[in-house]
C-alpha cells in the first residue's frame, strides 16, 4: 500500500528518450519483415467480375482497352498485405498446401 501511496504522490520515472528509440527501433523491423513477407508472398492477380458473367463496356474506352459491347473480365493486381487475415489465408493454402484446423 505504502508503495502504491508514493507512486501516486510522485509519479513513476519513464525513459521518454529510450522508449522513442525503441519505438523506431521496432517500426524499423516492422517494415523489414512486412518488406520479407511481401517478397514470399508477392503479388497476384484476380477477376475483378465474375467470368460466368463478364463485364460489356457500353462504348469504347481506349484508356482501358474496353470495345463497345465486346464482353471481358477486369483483373486487379493485389499485393500480399501481411495484416489481412484473407491474404494470410489464401497465400499459405496456395504456396503451401496449409488447411486451418478450425475456422472461426
Amino acid at each position: 500500500m505504502k508503495i502504491i501511496k508514493r507512486q501516486m504522490d510522485n509519479g513513476i520515472r519513464f525513459d521518454l528518450e529510450g522508449a522513442q528509440e525503441l519505438y523506431v527501433e521496432l517500426l524499423r523491423k516492422h517494415e523489414e519483415l512486412e518488406e520479407e513477407l511481401i517478397d514470399i508472398f508477392g503479388t497476384w492477380i484476380e477477376p475483378k467480375d465474375d467470368p460466368n458473367d463478364p463485364f460489356v463496356p457500353k462504348r469504347d474506352n481506349s484508356r482501358y482497352g474496353y470495345i463497345e459491347g465486346a464482353p471481358c473480365v477486369r483483373i486487379e493486381y493485389i499485393t500480399f498485405n501481411p495484416s489481412s487475415r484473407v491474404h494470410i489465408y489464401k497465400r499459405l493454402k496456395e504456396k503451401y498446401g496449409w488447411e486451418p484446423d478450425c475456422l472461426y
